[in-house]
């Protein structure tokens, strides 16, 4: 069943308020021995996921509607730690997003950051 039809059935509604990208699983490894496949499974479920999950859902989200995307504070400056940088690379994709995704929705021309 689509979103879009499951609104409809179990809520009674055509659009939703909120959208929360909050996907991640646990797989740490040092640069020197991340593998390609260990890197492209974190690419398809922390960045490339919620790219695209709300590239589909825009649609159906509500008129002032809000979109929160979790990465965490190790993805920021200051927040390190060692054996996670395939990881870290995919949250702070996220963050990117999440500031351009504002500024694109956004009424007004100024998006701190």
């Amino acid at each position: 069943m689509s979103v879009a039809a499951t609104l409809r059935h179990t809520w009674e509604r055509s659009i939703f308020d909120f959208l929360v990208n909050n996907a991640g699983f646990a797989q740490a490894a040092p640069s020197a021995d991340t593998t390609e496949e260990q890197f492209d499974a974190l690419y398809r479920v922390l960045l490339k996921g919620p790219y695209f999950l709300t590239q589909t859902l825009l649609p159906l989200l509500a008129d002032g509607g809000a979109i929160v995307d979790t990465a965490g504070a190790t993805a920021l400056p200051g927040g390190l730690e060692r054996g996670c940088s395939a990881y870290w690379t995919m949250k702070g994709g996220v963050i990117v997003l999440s500031r351009h995704l504002a500024k694109e929705l956004s009424d007004t021309e100024d998006i701190g950051g």
